[in-house]
This record gives C-alpha cells, structure tokens and sequence, in this order.
C-alpha cells in the first residue's frame, strides 16, 4: 500500500494506533510506505521507530510555537497591541444605525439583513446603544 502522507488515518491517530496499523499490515504481508516521507515498511527500515519519533518532532514544533506566542503577548501588550476581536465602540457606525432602525419599528431579523450582520451581533449592538 503507498500513501502520499499519512493523512489517510484520521485526525485523532496515535503512534500507538499507527504501530497497531503496521502490525496490521506486516501480518497480512502488506508492503507499506509514505512517498512523501520516504518512509517504507520493507526490512531495511525502522518505520516503527519513525512512527514514534515523528509525532514527537510535530508536537515538540508546536509546543515551541506555543511558547514563543505567549512569550511574545506582553512584548505585543507593551507595544499597545492586545490578542482578540477588536472592540465595538458604542458610537460605530452599524450601531448608532441598528438604534435607528429598532426605532423604526424594524425586527432584529430585519435590522441585521440591512446592516448585513448577524442577529446576535444586532442584539449586541442595541444592548451598546441607548434606546
């Protein structure tokens, strides 16, 4: 069997689940390798140790990722840059227009195809504005 990656297994697969796989494999003779890597199952290589260690490397990356995000959040604060959605001001735009609407006599529903936004954003909005 030959995969381009390993994608194939699923989101959720284990390197104890691929091993399980492998063995799989090797008990029913079935020759297995992934183009991409270069990995193969023929005795000449030691794929069970490359499906152990390469999670290892992908979780040590994204763990070092993690890291250097955090590390760099009061680098960013000091700089006056915060993490999140930005604030809606309550003299916006879409929010001073969704009061005037609602005072219309417009639905929510209605206001948010006008404004072209979200109900729940319009229920926002008019919670922000003094009716």
């Amino acid at each position: 069997m030959k995969s381009w990656s390993g994608n194939w297994t699923g989101s959720d697969a284990t390197p104890a689940t691929l091993l399980e796989l492998l063995d799989v494999f090797k008990a029913r003779g079935i020759k297995f390798s992934l183009l991409r890597d270069g990995i193969a199952t023929d005795p000449a290589s030691e794929m069970g140790a490359m499906v152990t260690i390469m999670p290892a490397f992908a979780q040590l990356e994204r763990d070092q990722l993690s890291e250097r995000t955090k590390a760099g959040m009061p680098v960013a604060a000091s700089h006056g840059r915060k993490a999140g959605r930005r604030e809606v001001p309550a003299n916006h735009l879409y929010v001073k227009r969704a009061g005037v609407l609602k005072n219309r006599g417009l639905k929510p529903a209605d206001i948010s195809e006008i404004i072209r936004t979200s109900r729940a954003t319009v229920y926002c909005y008019l919670s922000m504005e003094p009716v």
